[in-house]
């Protein structure tokens, strides 16, 4: 893969989007000049990076490489588009004197406003523009096509955020973020950490590698030592976010006409099959299915899986 970094503006006035352009290392052959060339833009979970995409986003290109027949693909991936969230990642080094507005509670419908704000830097038709999200930034996405209809030719969510919580303030997984560990004295201690963590232990090798490069960061105050890229008061304050957006994507799901394509983890906390289809029921073009043996981190735990069912995705819906 080929990877230029770029800078996007935020939605909010000084808000800026650390982002990676990801292009195949070989540019692929179309098999007609109406051939469409897709832009996906892809958005990630709460506490994470833009760089978690990237083994997606590999087997993406090795299978459209390898589905070529001798007349070239009946449609191409021009290029990949990640970011990082206003308070994750490199965007938080970015941002770091501007992220007051998400220190106690982050609306993920600011998320789906800076995930509009890529897009119209993009500057990509609709008709070759894709969403795919993983957790809250698969949310994100469905909120933010709610918001401006047609921003999206497709939605490929990754376990959405779906359910209602009424007491978000004080949920555990708040308490519990809040509370976590945030200082490392190598990236081989931090490696360790997660590798002993059942959150992260079902992760592949290569997904724990590009959290231990990209998760964490040198501390300003002591640079010798390493934090979380996203602080857990900024991921805290992102578990306590999500109420306007669930009852915008819940109260206007009908507004989503573009194909859409949700993918549940079979031991989930957060979407189960019995919800992801009456969720799809209310759309036209929805539909989902079920990744076995796998959790709410499904992304990390199976690259290829994703990157297979995202791509038959975007051949049934041409």
């Amino acid at each position: 893969m080929r990877i230029v970094n770029h800078i996007f503006k935020g939605a909010r006035n000084g808000i800026r989007l650390a982002a990676n352009f990801i292009y195949p290392e070989t540019a692929p052959v179309s098999s007609s000049a109406n051939t469409k060339a897709y832009t996906l833009l892809f958005v990630h979970a709460n506490g994470f990076h833009k760089e978690l995409w990237y083994p997606v986003i590999s087997r993406l290109f090795n299978q459209m490489k390898q589905s070529s027949g001798p007349d070239g693909n009946s449609f191409v991936i021009e290029k990949a588009v990640a970011f990082d969230v206003c308070h994750s990642g490199e965007s938080a080094i970015l941002n770091k004197d501007k992220l007051q507005f998400a220190e106690i509670r982050y609306s993920w419908c600011d998320n789906a406003r800076d995930v509009l704000s890529v897009a119209e830097q993009l500057n990509v038709p609709a008709s070759k523009l894709v969403g795919i999200g993983h957790s809250y930034g698969a949310s994100s996405l469905m909120v933010a096509e709610i918001m401006r209809p047609s921003t999206f030719h497709s939605i490929f969510a990754v376990d959405p955020v779906l359910m209602f919580n009424p007491n978000t303030d004080n949920a555990p997984i708040v308490i519990q973020t809040l509370r976590r560990k945030n200082k490392w004295s190598t990236k081989e201690d931090f490696l360790k950490y997660i590798r002993s963590k059942p959150l992260y232990a079902s992760w592949t090798d290569e997904c724990q590698a590009l959290f231990v490069e990209h998760g964490i960061t040198p501390d300003p105050s002591d640079p010798s030592s390493f934090i979380l890229s996203c602080a857990p008061k900024f991921e805290a304050a992102t578990f306590r976010g999500p109420t306007s957006a669930l009852r915008t994507l819940h109260g206007s799901t009908h507004m989503l006409t573009c194909p859409l394509h949700l993918v549940v983890g079979e031991t989930s906390d957060v979407l189960n099959p019995a919800l992801a289809n009456s969720f799809i029921s209310k759309t036209p073009l929805g539909s989902f299915s079920v990744v076995p043996n796998s959790s709410h981190l499904i992304t990390m735990e199976y690259p290829e899986i994703i990157a297979s069912k995202f791509y038959n995705f975007l051949e049934s819906n041409p």
